[in-house]
């Protein structure tokens, strides 16, 4: 997920990409995506509404080693947009978060065999 990619990497792909990332509603200069990343960077996951189907939400969340130290995935779910109260959002990231916490532990095991 983009805004756990390193520092200078997210700043390469807002100065190839700014018109795309205005219009995912991402910011409108460099220190608003900026902002937008660590916001999304503190909450610990991101939600999308409508951006790929109409009606549909997607609530992400990055897969990290315990060490924090690089993505190695994510994982995401979709959900009707109708149905993602605050409660819903919270609760899927919750269980997302979960998951990929046993995921990043068995990659690490598999690593290390």
């Amino acid at each position: 997920m983009l805004p756990y990619l390193s520092a200078h990497r997210i700043r390469e792909i807002y100065l190839r990409s700014p018109a795309e990332i205005a219009s995912a509603g991402l910011g409108d200069s460099w220190d608003q995506f900026r902002r937008a990343m660590a916001t999304i960077r503190r909450a610990g996951y991101a939600t999308s509404h409508g951006r790929i189907t109409p009606y549909l939400s997607g609530v992400a969340v990055p897969i990290l080693p315990p060490d924090g130290s690089r993505v190695v995935g994510s994982l995401a779910r979709t959900i009707p947009t109708a149905a993602l109260s605050a409660e819903a959002e919270t609760q899927a990231a919750a269980e997302l978060t979960k998951l990929g916490q046993r995921i990043a532990e068995r990659y690490l095991a598999l690593l290390r065999a």
